[in-house]
């Protein structure tokens, strides 16, 4: 299975230099977060090897997750005990120079990593799902949910819906409506459909090619 996500997490202000050097954790470990999910420890080793054997180009630092939009280069990244440690510099582009800015005078209080899950096990127990391999191809510094409890967001790309509930979670979060609106939506497609044996999975094309639609209308 190859699903994208974003996750934020809380981003050092301290971490960030006026030269625009900056450092810190773009994941941790064993963190428990509100989509149910946990990176385990090692989570992104094979694809750090493998990024080391081919000599493979870094993950960019981009502006809100946005890839036209980058403003720095990472210089250094490895796990340790605690997470994925990045070592970056941003650029002296303007976009850069305001993004450094707002994170040293705390309007942008987090930093959010865009992933594909590999490989993962979900506890039957807990319901949890336990992030096994991993692989990073971009962070971003970004603002904080609205939420000031929650520590991380999850955010899918159009390329990595999969399922109804997929499709739910972008027309929430990238679409712009409530989460209710959402379950609504999806909720009259489905009564609507002749043949309510038909799976998820369909559904879920059907969605996906919607939210292609909302993407080129932007």
């Amino acid at each position: 299975m190859k699903r994208g996500f974003t996750k934020a997490l809380t981003l050092d202000v301290k971490a960030v230099g006026d030269d625009g050097y900056f450092e810190g954790y773009a994941a941790k470990f064993g963190n428990i977060d509100l989509g149910g999910d946990i990176i385990v420890k090692g989570a992104f080793a094979d694809w750090l090897a493998e990024l080391k054997a081919s000599n493979g180009k870094l993950p960019p630092v981009l502006w809100q997750h946005d890839m036209g939009k980058p403003i720095g280069k990472t210089l250094e990244i490895y796990e340790d005990d605690n997470g994925l440690y990045v070592k970056g510099q941003l650029s002296t582009t303007q976009l850069a120079i305001d993004a450094r800015t707002l994170a040293k005078d705390g309007v942008l209080q987090g930093m959010s990593i865009g992933y594909w899950v590999k490989d993962y096990t979900r506890d039957q127990e807990s319901g949890v799902y336990l992030l096994k391999k991993l692989k990073c191809y971009e962070y971003s510094f970004v603002t904080l949910p609205m939420n000031p409890g929650a520590e991380f967001t999850d955010i899918k790309s159009i390329d990595a819906l999969e399922t109804v509930r997929d499709c739910e979670t972008y027309l929430r979060d990238v679409g712009g409506i409530s989460s209710k609106q959402a379950k609504r939506f999806i909720s009259i497609i489905k009564n609507d459909r002749d043949d309510q044996d038909d799976k998820d999975q369909e559904l879920a094309s059907k969605l996906k090619q919607l939210a292609q639609r909302m993407e080129v209308n932007k």
